[in-house]
């Protein structure tokens, strides 16, 4: 199934008019189901966009990169993403109640 997600993200990126659109999309999918290290590489090959930058942040968070996902939500709130200054308001309350900052929290942060 992840092989035909991944083939899916492939197939959409060469087909789309906004492959990036459809890109994030796929990896927004991944993300759903566990598959964030394929999400990962999905959006890291794609070109700078200031569109994936949520999505990045989700997908640090989940696999306890709370640093790289702080740095991305930023980045999205910077391009006025209200999403990511969402989950950034949560991480950092979760962050803020937690005074160790146990990054192997079960919570989900973001939806």
């Amino acid at each position: 199934e992840i092989l035909r997600c991944l083939v899916g993200s492939e197939m959409c990126i060469r087909d789309s008019t906004d492959s990036v659109a459809m890109a994030i999309n796929r990896s927004i999918h991944l993300i759903d189901c566990d598959s964030v290290a394929d999400a990962l590489v999905l959006l890291n090959r794609l070109p700078d966009d200031p569109r994936k930058y949520n999505t990045l942040g989700v997908a640090y968070q989940r696999t306890g990169d709370w640093a790289l996902a702080r740095d991305y939500f930023r980045k999205a709130c910077d391009e006025g993403d209200d999403e990511a200054a969402e989950n950034l308001r949560r991480m950092n309350a979760v962050l803020s109640s937690d005074p160790q900052d146990n990054p192997d929290k079960e919570d989900n942060i973001v939806e």
